[in-house]
């Protein structure tokens, strides 16, 4: 019993869309490549080869929730498969946590993945869970937007790969790509394919601090069925305990003593 605990667990499902917003950089080389959805980002990197990729994005909803469940990008690209060594990704997506009454959260997340092979990179498969860290228990019914001026460009400021990944970590809410990969280093063609899946779980433990109207009736519910019981019993054991004669009784009627329970 917690009576008067304030922060509560919830096991749910976040409603996640792919945002068109995607970071990729490679090193072939020993130069860097690139590609990107994002015009800010194509500043910053816009005297660096760019990357010419062939992206597909599937999504599905397996229980008809009207959320999704699995995403497979497949992303395609040329490049000289012997030195190509590193490989770093962002994707962001759009990350909505809502419980009646309770929170709605609203924010942008992202995937990280980050591939290395001394030998080469010609193919990679990989698949995992898009799994919420939280910093701190969501606040109710705080509906935020964490990153709505984070790409509005700015001549004084200069975004790297490096601080995009450390400005979406920073936040009270991010996500993290928990997966495995397979990394196949050569292939007779000159293409490399990243096939990239992506669950988001159906049961994900969502702490949150719920308002002070829900804990007082959370606390007046379960002072109720708890003391409720014990007073039943009680009641039922000092009958027990006078109609069996363990405890002595008298009674009288206008200070007449009519009987002796003994």
């Amino acid at each position: 019993i917690d009576f008067w605990t304030t922060v509560h667990t919830n096991f749910d499902q976040a409603t996640v869309e792919y945002n068109n917003q995607m970071l990729l950089l490679i090193k072939e080389n020993d130069e860097n490549r690139f590609y990107s959805t994002m015009n800010e980002i194509n500043k910053i990197y816009s005297e660096i080869n760019k990357i010419s990729p062939t992206i597909s994005v599937l999504s599905k909803d397996n229980n008809g929730d009207l959320k999704k469940d699995i995403f497979n990008f497949k992303i395609s690209f040329n490049a000289d498969i012997q030195n190509l060594k590193d490989i770093k990704l962002i994707i962001i997506f759009n990350y909505n946590l809502e419980k009646s009454f309770h929170y709605n959260y609203n924010t942008d997340t992202m995937l990280y993945l980050h591939i290395n092979n001394y030998q080469g990179i010609s193919e990679v498969k990989t698949i995992g869970s898009l799994n919420l860290v939280q910093k701190s228990p969501l606040k109710t019914m705080i509906e935020d937007n964490l990153n709505d001026d984070f790409f509005n460009y700015n001549s004084n400021q200069s975004y790297d790969f490096l601080s995009i990944y450390e400005k979406f970590n920073s936040n009270e809410i991010s996500t993290e790509y928990v997966h495995k990969k397979i990394i196949y280093p050569f292939k007779s063609t000159k293409e490399v394919e990243l096939d990239i899946i992506i669950e988001i779980p159906s049961y994900q433990e969502v702490d949150y601090i719920s308002n002070s109207l829900y804990s007082l009736k959370r606390a007046w519910v379960q002072y109720f069925c708890t003391f409720l019981p014990i007073s039943v019993i009680i009641y039922l054991a000092i009958q027990y305990a006078y109609n069996t004669k363990i405890l002595n009784s008298v009674e009288y009627i206008n200070g007449e003593k009519i009987s002796n329970n003994e």
